[in-house]
């Protein structure tokens, strides 16, 4: 069960990383990559790990993307970085005794 929560946040993540904006209830206008790291559950460690697992990531790759010129651009960043990104995930969540993955 775990396993299924994790992998479906991955591709939520992945997705809300390269879904074009605009096609949502709300969205803002313009080009714009949202990163949404999902929480294993409520508990205060997962929450907070969640946050440790998305400040890692932003510390890696966010001068990365807002470099970026175009939503293109940064879509083929992402897919090219995506292994390395996952594996940032891993290391954070591994770092912090947990001891599921990303």
């Amino acid at each position: 069960m775990r396993n299924r929560i994790l992998a479906g946040a991955l591709i939520i993540m992945v997705l809300g990383a390269v879904w074009p904006p605009g096609t949502g209830a709300g969205a803002d206008s313009g080009d714009y990559i949202r990163l949404h790291v999902i929480a294993n559950s409520d508990s205060e460690a997962d929450q907070a790990v969640k946050h440790k697992v998305r400040d890692a990531i932003l510390d890696a790759y966010g001068d990365t993307f807002a470099a970026e010129n175009d939503i293109t651009d940064a879509e083929y960043t992402i897919h090219h970085n995506l292994e390395t990104i996952t594996a940032i995930a891993r290391r954070t969540l591994t770092q912090n005794g947990m001891s599921y993955g990303a």
